[in-house]
């Protein structure tokens, strides 16, 4: 069975593309929130300064014989001067929805052009698969003419690594990587069966609106259309009538306008096609000799030959930061990452409607890292951080050269066998500036409360073209009896007013010598994916760490 290779977006979960991410589960589950809090080896990526709090200021005023942290020891929150050392590794993984990609991939997912290669047979022996094959080439052109292909996407993202942490030292290793996939080119025009003659038009559209075989029963002159509006409907018989040669009062002509009128109302009523792709559809029809399903019908258009593309453009840094941080005195810090940087650029374009191509899942991605294209730079970090009676306050400005890595050149084989190179667009990690605030009313070796709250303070691109990330972020972490951590968050992109709100929450376990923190957050709207609903976002993250 043939069907639309667009469930290639799968590849986007084994590849890449860069967007400002979140690391390790104490971020994950506080919403991000982590520049002015953090506390064990991820301060290397949410803000250097930290260090230099590790092992710092005066431990006499600070603890205790064991080491268990005085009442009123206020300007070390965190209790951070008896740590020494500490290494970890951790593990985050997400995935978003971009756009209304979800309100149209389930029609392109399903679209099976098997019915488009026997329709014309079909009107006679099998009706009913003949009116499906026309229903599912109306939600195909809905879908499509639907498309904002600037917008309309799906973006997976993970990011793994770990860190050492040695007094005011860090050196850690850690992999971004992020994957867009997204249309890139639409063909309005290569939609139909490419069989029938202009004759057979009209009679082949009515058969098959009606399911039934023989002569169709003759359309109505004062039909009242109730899913397109009456100019659209107009423009249906104008269409009708230009493909087949007949007139736009005739029988066969009226019935045809109506049965698809009457498909499309009944696939809006399933939810397969939106309220507002009427004109859409009216577009993809056309005039019927240039365009469209009835130019299809009218054998030229053929849906074997369509060239909609798609793109799926993955990055994958791999980086190795050395941080050092630098404290004043008990209140102020400074510190910086040098990271040594290597980019692998990966892109591949296929076809969406392949009916001829013998590639599998396997041969496209083989294609995707094949075409690939590496190259390394370095990148630095700075960052600064204050604390005085239970308040804290940081800013960190991350990638502050905006190192670039080269794109990939990448092939794509037409729909007539042309083949088109084009050049992919380098990458550019951008500078990314986070400030943030925690409150921390009381903190005991056996109890804690944390507050805290980040923002972007630069609205930066994203792998999407036209897609911006701006993240604002809030959360809390309470400490019970040394041993568990309960952990809670909200974050949004105040970029774009499409992508909601994420819900965040995690638990971190300190057992002696190994601690185990996990965490997960989910997007408050949902989207219908293959009739279930799921999250537009969601996240998860891992981490297994040791902090003394």
């Amino acid at each position: 069975m043939k069907r639309v290779s667009l469930s290639l977006i799968a590849i986007a979960a084994s590849v890449s593309a860069m967007e400002n991410p979140i690391v390790g589960p104490r971020a994950m589950g506080m919403g991000g929130a982590q520049v002015a809090c953090a506390e064990d080896y991820n301060a290397q990526f949410y803000n250097p300064a930290t260090f230099g709090f590790f092992n710092q200021g005066t431990p006499e005023r600070n603890q205790d014989g064991m080491g268990r942290k005085l009442d009123g020891a206020g300007f070390d929150n965190q209790d951070l001067a008896r740590k020494d050392w500490g290494l970890g590794i951790d593990l985050t993984v997400g995935a978003r929805i971009n756009g209304d990609l979800a309100t149209y991939a389930n029609d392109l997912l399903d679209f099976n052009t098997d019915g488009i290669d026997t329709i014309q047979t079909d009107v006679t022996t099998n009706p009913t698969r003949a009116q499906k094959t026309i229903t599912d080439i109306l939600k195909l052109a809905s879908s499509l003419g639907s498309l904002d292909i600037a917008r309309d996407a799906a973006t997976v993202q993970a990011n793994a690594g770990g860190g050492l942490r040695i007094l005011s030292f860090g050196i850690g290793a850690r992999v971004y990587t992020e994957a867009v996939a997204k249309i890139a080119k639409l063909d309005l025009t290569n939609l139909g069966t490419g069989t029938p003659t202009a004759s057979n038009v009209a009679t082949l559209l009515a058969q098959a609106a009606q399911a039934t075989s023989g002569a169709p029963t003759a359309g109505s002159s004062s039909y009242t259309p109730t899913y397109f509006s009456q100019d659209q409907y107009n423009t249906l018989l104008t269409s009708i009538a230009a493909a087949s040669g007949l007139g736009t009062s005739d029988g066969t002509v009226l019935a045809a306008a109506q049965g698809l009128d009457q498909q499309a109302t009944q696939a809006q009523a399933s939810g397969s096609i939106d309220a507002t792709a009427a004109a859409a559809i009216t577009d993809v029809l056309g005039d019927g000799t240039t365009t469209g399903v009835l130019n299809a019908l009218n054998s030229t258009g053929d849906i074997n030959k369509n060239d909609t593309a798609i793109l799926i453009q993955g990055s994958q840094i791999f980086e190795v930061p050395v941080s050092y941080g630098y404290a004043f005195n008990d209140y102020v810090s400074v510190g910086g990452s040098v990271k040594y940087m290597m980019g692998k650029i990966s892109a591949v374009k296929i076809r969406a409607i392949d009916t001829s191509s013998n590639k599998d899942l396997s041969d496209y991605l083989e294609d995707f890292m094949n075409d690939a294209e590496e190259s390394s730079n370095f990148g630095i970090d700075l960052g600064i951080q204050a604390r005085y009676d239970f308040i804290q306050a940081g800013l960190v400005a991350r990638n502050i050269n905006g190192p670039t890595f080269k794109g990939p050149t990448v092939k794509y084989t037409h729909a007539d066998g042309s083949v088109e190179t084009s050049k992919v667009a380098d990458v550019q990690v951008k500078p990314d500036v986070r400030a943030g605030i925690a409150v921390i009313p009381f903190y005991q070796w056996y109890a804690g409360l944390t507050l805290a709250a980040d923002a972007e303070l630069i609205k930066s691109e994203t792998a999407l073209p036209g897609y911006y990330h701006q993240m604002v972020s809030a959360g809390a972490e309470l400490k019970l009896l040394s041993t568990l951590d309960l952990r809670g968050g909200v974050s949004k992109n105040i970029a774009e007013s499409d992508i909601p709100m994420l819900v965040h929450g995690g638990f971190g376990l300190n057992l002696w010598l190994l601690r185990i923190d996990a965490a997960g957050a989910m997007a408050t709207e949902t989207v219908s994916v293959d009739g279930d609903d799921v999250p537009k976002e969601v996240r998860g993250s891992l981490a297994v760490a040791t902090d003394w």
